[in-house]
């Protein structure tokens, strides 16, 4: 299969965005829970007096206690519980039940794959120069550059 640089690009970005809905996927079969907070803390970033704001929270499912701890995300400080989204098959692994919780993190490594992409692709250089031609193939190397003819 051969395509052309923009084809090649919005290629690159149907397959980054088909896998973060892939991965968000895994997420619909979850389940939600009110949490207790424990605790809101600190986390010192190494060699840094910035803090990230963090929130420990204790959860039980199937009569197991689970404890996490969740960038704090404007949670006040004087809420006592708070919603949950954790795996039914791996009740340890949870994250928030809001916006940020579910969809900032595949949207901020959308963000950098974006920003990447558009510059090597569309900022004139000699990285991918006018005119070349991607080929894919299904032997090794999956991806070549090829010159137009």
């Amino acid at each position: 299969m051969r395509l052309n640089k923009i084809q090649t690009y919005f290629f690159f970005h149907a397959l980054f965005i088909t896998g973060i809905l892939l991965f968000q996927f895994f997420w619909v079969f979850s389940k939600t829970t009110n949490v207790e907070i424990i605790d809101f803390g600190r986390a010192a970033k190494t060699g840094d007096f910035r803090f990230i704001e963090t929130m420990t929270v204790r959860y039980m499912v199937d009569y197991s206690n689970y404890t996490a701890t969740y960038t704090r995300n404007e949670t006040p400080l004087w809420e006592k519980s708070t919603r949950i989204r954790y795996s039914t098959l791996f009740p340890g692994i949870s994250r928030l039940d809001s916006f940020a919780g579910n969809w900032m993190e595949p949207l901020l490594y959308y963000l950098i794959f974006f920003l990447g992409t558009t510059i090597i692709f569309f900022v004139p250089s000699d990285i991918l120069p006018k005119g070349i031609l991607f080929e894919f193939s299904k032997n090794y190397p999956w991806i070549r550059v090829a010159k137009k003819e």
